[in-house]
């Protein structure tokens, strides 16, 4: 991998490597900016792939993996990551089609491998939640990526709620 990009997340360094400016590119717009810590280093490749993808209008949720020691997220059998939290570190392959749909790209793949490489390394717990409130009274929103935590957000503040986080 020719290229590389390095970035602090929760407590570690991360060393983005790869062959692909735009892939790169999409790591730094998640993380650029965040503070530097001296904490351990992990690994991250961004591979971009030829293979076969129709997704259509956008592409699919991405499907949990676990065994073998390797966590991952896969939307296809291109588009995928692998976390091996033991060698610190994770692939993210993905295919040209998928480079047209960064949010989900950035979002399902290259955020998926980076927070839970960094969360497990470090002995963190991953929450994917959001946060409403009213009068310092809360209420946490946890569930999986698709739970539709966002559309109750936004019927929580369409009923006067505060969206925090």
């Amino acid at each position: 991998m020719a290229l590389s990009r390095s970035h602090s997340l929760l407590g570690a360094r991360v060393e983005f490597r790869s062959d692909s400016e735009a892939l790169l590119a999409l790591a730094d717009e998640a993380y650029l900016g965040l503070p530097p810590v001296d904490g351990p280093t992990l690994h991250i490749e961004l591979r971009l792939v030829d293979g076969d993808s129709a997704f259509g209008t956008e592409p699919p949720v991405a499907r949990m993996l676990g065994g073998a020691g390797l966590l991952g997220a896969a939307m296809d059998a291109n588009n995928l990551a692998l976390v091996n939290v033991e060698a610190s570190r994770a692939l993210v392959q993905v295919t040209r089609e998928l480079l047209t749909f960064p949010y989900h790209l950035r979002d399902e793949l290259i955020e998926f491998a980076a927070y839970t490489l960094a969360c497990r390394t470090r002995g963190l717990v991953h929450l994917h939640a959001g946060w409403v409130g009213r009068r310092g009274v809360g209420g946490l929103l946890d569930g999986a990526s698709g739970a539709v935590k966002s559309t109750l957000a936004l019927h929580a503040m369409s009923q006067g709620l505060e969206f925090l986080t």
